[in-house]
């Protein structure tokens, strides 16, 4: 008999079995499917910014323009990486370069009630800053986090059950068989697997919260009497 084995989880003996020239015998596994779904909080003390930045300047003094717009980002905000998002040129009528760019990054509430006016103070003729857009959401840093922690959820539910599983049907000898985690659904015509949900918006001197909710479908699977004994 030849047995391929891909074993994960660790502790909870997750294995996905293929048998070669044996397939009947997993048609015979008794098998409990059943879905999982945990939720958490994500906590956000920051805010994603983005700034319009419109400049104008003659063709020989563009790597000036360039210089100008870093040392201003860095002047509204020195502790905060600027992340320039976009940057097209245009020559005008009168041979001079109309620039606009678009600059982003991630602000606390006491940086963003300093933002409009450093931006009053700083705006001159030829190099103009502006606040676009200001979103109260999670960084993808904290929202990989906490998926991390709702996996970690999840396989000690699945841990739980199937000790509660093996305690009921003793001479089963049940092991996981399968946990797929569900994708982030694109559409909108039914319940997202992994939703987060914007619970606020707007500045302020508390921290803005969004539910995070991950779904699993979970399969436990007896192990084949061929199997019994085996080393995964």
């Amino acid at each position: 008999m030849k047995l391929s084995y891909l074993c994960a989880m660790g502790g909870l003996l997750s294995c996905s079995i293929a048998l070669a020239g044996h397939k009947q015998v997993q048609d015979f596994l008794n098998q409990v499917a059943y879905p999982v779904t945990v939720e958490t909080w994500v906590e956000s003390n920051t805010a994603q910014v983005t700034l319009n930045i419109n400049a104008t300047a003659q063709g020989k003094d563009l790597t000036l323009i360039r210089d100008k717009i870093s040392a201003g980002l860095k002047q509204l905000s020195p502790s905060t990486k600027w992340h320039l998002t976009a940057f097209t040129r245009t020559e005008t009528d009168s041979g001079l370069e109309q620039i606009q760019a678009q600059a982003q990054t991630r602000l606390s509430d006491q940086d963003l009630v300093l933002l409009s006016e450093k931006i009053k103070q700083m705006n001159q003729p030829g190099l103009n800053f502006s606040i676009d857009n200001t979103l109260f959401v999670p960084s993808f840093a904290q929202i990989q986090e906490a998926k991390t922690k709702l996996r970690q959820q999840i396989y000690q539910e699945v841990k739980s059950e199937l000790q509660r599983l093996n305690a009921t049907y003793p001479n089963q000898k049940f092991v996981v068989h399968n946990i797929r985690f569900d994708a982030l659904a694109d559409n909108s015509t039914g319940p997202q697997p992994l939703m987060l949900a914007k619970m606020a918006n707007g500045a302020g001197a508390m921290p803005v919260n969004s539910k995070l909710i991950m779904n699993a479908n979970v399969v436990l699977a007896t192990i084949p009497i061929a199997l019994e004994g085996a080393k995964f």
